[in-house]
C-alpha cells in the first residue's frame, strides 16, 4: 500500500491546482501594502458579528467580518458564536480558536479587540442585543457597505 500511496502523492492533483489556469488570470495578492498598526486610520467604530450555522459557515462568517472590518475601517469585536439549537454548543470564539494568534496576524491590516470597550457597552446597557443589527444579504457589494452600512456605523459608533 506504502508504494500506491507514494505514488499517488507525487502525481498533481486537480483540487490543487490553481483557478487562475482555467479562467487565464493570474492570481495577485489583494493587500499590496504592509501596514504597521501606527499606519492604519483611526477607526470608524466597532463591528460586532454574530457567527451561525456549522463551523464551515462559522469560518465563512469570520472572514467575511474581517474584509468588511477592512473596507469600512472598524475594529473588528472577536465573534460570537449563536447557540446553535443542532450544536447546543456555548463554546466562545477564544474556546475554538487562539484568540491572540487572530488579533495578532489580523493587526497589521484590521484592529481587533476581544470584547468591545465598557464605555461603547455602557451605550447599550451592556446588551449586545441593544445594538442595531444590519442584517446585510449574501454577497453584497462593497459600495452596499459604504453606502448603507458606513453611515451607521459612524453614527453609532
Amino acid at each position: 500500500l506504502l508504494p500506491e500511496m507514494r505514488a499517488l502523492a507525487s502525481r498533481p492533483s486537480p483540487l490543487m491546482a490553481p483557478h487562475y489556469k482555467k479562467s487565464g488570470k493570474r492570481w495577485v495578492p489583494c493587500i499590496r501594502k504592509r501596514l504597521t498598526q501606527s499606519a492604519l486610520p483611526p477607526s470608524n467604530g466597532f463591528l460586532v458579528i454574530e457567527a451561525n450555522g456549522g463551523l464551515n459557515q462559522q469560518r465563512i462568517s469570520i472572514c467575511d467580518a474581517v474584509a468588511v472590518a477592512s473596507l469600512l475601517n472598524a475594529t473588528l469585536v472577536s465573534p460570537a458564536f449563536h447557540l446553535n439549537s443542532v450544536w447546543r454548543d456555548s463554546s466562545k470564539f477564544g474556546d475554538i480558536f487562539d484568540e491572540d494568534h487572530f488579533i495578532e496576524t489580523l493587526r497589521k491590516h484590521v484592529r481587533v479587540v476581544k470584547e468591545l470597550p465598557e464605555n461603547v457597552s455602557a451605550q447599550f446597557d451592556h446588551n449586545i442585543s441593544s445594538i442595531l443589527n444590519m442584517r446585510t444579504k449574501a454577497f453584497s457589494s462593497q459600495s452596499y457597505y459604504l453606502e448603507k452600512v458606513l453611515p451607521k456605523l459612524l453614527e453609532l459608533g
